[in-house]
């Protein structure tokens, strides 16, 4: 796949799978073939189920280490997530 670094980038976390997805959109615009199946894979994978849940996982599990720090006593579903 040539959309290594575009995906590889958008799978670290939710901020940056949100801007992997904006930059495979705008890529998409180029007027080349080749270019926007790239970005269509990029998309396809940035956007798959599987990613998603990853990274929202990963996300509320670094959210409520950072809560247990704090010693807050809510649960995970009372914080809104940025998704």
């Amino acid at each position: 796949m040539k959309n290594r670094a575009l995906g590889n980038i958008g799978k670290r976390n939710l901020n940056l799978n949100k801007r992997a997805i904006v930059i495979a959109k705008e890529i998409q615009k180029i007027d080349s073939k080749s270019v926007r199946w790239i970005a269509s894979d990029a998309l396809r994978e940035l956007t798959s189920e599987k990613i998603q849940e990853r990274l929202k996982k990963k996300w509320k599990k670094i959210l409520g280490n950072r809560l247990l720090k704090r010693n807050c006593n809510c649960s995970y579903d009372c914080i809104p997530f940025l998704l």
